[in-house]
């Protein structure tokens, strides 16, 4: 996937900025979402951390998909999983 290299580095710049008081949804250790975003070709995409109910930048594309980080993810397992959301959402 062509932003996949891009999303690993992202994902490893956003664990290493968890807050100790952190925690997303049903997540007992420090984390947050991360909402990544692309349009139907995926020639481009956005990202946004936190709830991502009411504005931010993904609104922009159709497809989302969403993960929790937490300290320990491993940055290229959730560009992995991010790419195969889209993957199925975009088919």
């Amino acid at each position: 996937m062509k932003y996949k290299n891009d999303i690993v580095e992202l994902v490893r710049e956003l664990v290493t900025s968890i807050d100790d008081d952190w925690r997303s949804e049903g997540c007992d250790e420090p984390s947050m979402d991360l909402t990544c975003a692309t349009n139907n070709d995926m020639s481009e995409w956005s990202y946004q951390t936190g709830d991502n109910s009411f504005s931010g930048s993904c609104y922009l594309f159709p497809h989302w998909a969403v993960v929790t980080l937490t300290r320990d993810s491993d940055p290229a397992k959730i560009a992995q999983e991010i790419c195969n959301q889209w993957s199925d959402l975009v088919g």
